[in-house]
């Protein structure tokens, strides 16, 4: 069977939302991160490319359930947001976080 996505969006995601920067020591998982970046579907990125595998930040939910990875893109302030349920040792889902585009910010 091939990867599943569940390609988010801020509404079906939103019930993991409030995340904070996580903090050490960070509880870690199994998860291959990459692995799922690596299957998502070019037109899922709206154009954009993923820069390197480098990851800029991970935030937790309040609750530790969620982290919310943000893999960095070319594209300055434009992150693939992987969600991964900590408790489930997998990925939830994913969506692109633009925030030029949110924000109205220039590149």
């Amino acid at each position: 069977m091939g990867t599943v996505f569940n390609r988010g969006t801020k509404d079906k995601l939103k019930p993991s939302r409030q995340p904070t920067k996580a903090q050490a020591p960070i509880v870690t998982t199994d998860v291959d991160v990459f692995a799922y970046v690596d299957a998502v579907p070019m037109g899922d990125l709206k154009g954009h490319e993923i820069y390197d595998h480098f990851v800029e930040y991970v935030y937790r939910t309040e609750d530790g359930r969620f982290d919310h990875v943000m893999v960095m893109t070319k594209t300055k302030n434009v992150y693939l947001a992987v969600v991964v349920d900590v408790t489930a040792n997998a990925v939830h889902g994913h969506h692109l976080l633009d925030l030029n585009e949110l924000y109205g910010l220039t590149t």
